[in-house]
Order: structure tokens, then C-alpha cells, then sequence
């Protein structure tokens, strides 16, 4: 079975069998010639203004490392020493939700958080309980 299509082009019709997919847009004649012509645009438009020179990002990215993205992302506290501090000989915190006991024996800058269930979407902040 045949189908007749118009190229969206030339606005010619042809002819061509019928087959699953996207139909042509273009007859076989555009088809071809598109591939072969190498379009290039034309500076026609003028730009009044002075051309401002692009700034050069490569040495701004270049000194991103990961601890400066992961600081950028994660921002320490403002009493994160104080914390640290006090935190050092280890502590014992406690979640107000489920009443889970979690020992630290190392200094830590944030209060710790924990999910009573697996599945739970919200974090509860634990209360430092020693």
C-alpha cells in the first residue's frame, strides 16, 4: 500500500510505500540536497554596542576542589567549634521520637540526626544527653 506525502520544503508531493515510524518531512530530492549544502550564517545584523570581552571562568573552576564544593554545600555551623570542643572525649545523644541511644567517641561539629523507620521522610535532630 502507498502513501502520498508533501515535503515540507518544496511543497511537492511523492509516493513511497507505507512503513512504520515517523513519516518524512522531506521528498528525496531535498533530502539529498540538504545533506550536501553546508549552510553558513551571514553576519547581517551590526551590534551598536561595544563588544564586551567574555571573562575566562577556566581559572574560577579550576581552583574548585571537592572539599570547597562539599564546604559550599554543606556549611559548617556557626558554633561547630564549640561543639567540637565539648564533643572531643565523645558523647551519648538520644532521639526524642524513638528514644534510640547513640554513643560518638570521637569529636563531632553537628548535632547528630536520625530516622526512627527506615522509610520515615523526616530527620529528628537527637538531644545530647551526656
Amino acid at each position: 500500500m502507498e502513501e502520498e506525502l508533501t515535503c515540507t520544503s518544496c511543497s511537492s508531493t511523492w509516493k513511497r510505500t507505507r512503513l512504520r515510524g515517523r513519516k518524512p518531512l522531506l521528498c528525496p530530492a531535498c533530502t539529498s540536497l540538504e545533506s550536501t549544502v553546508i549552510k553558513l550564517a551571514s553576519p547581517e545584523v551590526k551590534i551598536s554596542e561595544p563588544q564586551v570581552a567574555p571573562k575566562n571562568n577556566s581559572s574560577e573552576l579550576s581552583d574548585l576542589s571537592v572539599s570547597k564544593v562539599h564546604s559550599m554545600l554543606h556549611p559548617k555551623p556557626v558554633n561547630y567549634q564549640d561543639m567540637l570542643e565539648s564533643t572531643k572525649k565523645g558523647s551519648k545523644w538520644k532521639c526524642p521520637g524513638c528514644g534510640s541511644i547513640l554513643t560518638m567517641l570521637v569529636g563531632i561539629s553537628d548535632v547528630p540526626t536520625h530516622r526512627c523507620t527506615p522509610n520515615m521522610v523526616t530527620l529528628k535532630l537527637m538531644e545530647r544527653i551526656e
